[in-house]
């Protein structure tokens, strides 16, 4: 990595940092029918039983980079829930989840929301993802990005 360049990292949050254990199916259905509150708290058990992935937080607490911060289509609860229950909530600055943006990934709406919010170029980022949607997410903006599949 171009080390000198690089001045951000922004992570996806599910299956990148963390495995929440929920069932999306019902979950997703539940939103869909407005039953938003249900669909929150199956999100939140979810947490309780959710793994870190090491190979990416290992990744995370390799480059100490002062700027991280998160860009997840999770809901912001469930986003500082899953950090907390992994002690890794300090280590982002800034986080922008499904509630802070309008249109959802592959939309790049909430990765200029971060651009903006640190006032750094898309040169200086890079985008670590799980899912091809993440990956057009930072491509709309030309932002390089890493799938969290290939951290070892």
């Amino acid at each position: 990595m171009e080390g000198n360049s690089l001045k951000l990292l922004i992570f996806d949050l599910d299956n990148t940092l963390i495995k929440l254990n929920c069932d999306w199916d019902i979950i997703n259905k539940l939103k869909k029918e407005n039953k938003n509150e249900e669909a929150l708290q199956l999100e939140l058990d979810g947490v309780k039983n959710s793994e870190e992935i090491k190979s990416t937080t290992n990744f995370l607490n390799k480059f100490k980079f002062k700027k991280k911060a998160i860009f997840s289509m999770n809901s912001k609860e469930v986003i500082i829930a899953s950090l907390k229950k992994f002690n890794l909530l300090d280590e982002f600055s800034y986080i922008i989840s499904c509630n802070d943006v309008e249109n959802k990934k592959p939309n790049p709406e909430g990765l200029n929301k971060i651009l903006k919010y640190f006032n750094i170029s898309k040169k200086e980022v890079i985008y670590i993802g799980d899912r091809d949607i993440d990956k057009l997410c930072a491509n709309a903006l030309n932002i390089k990005f890493i799938f969290s599949g290939e951290i070892k």
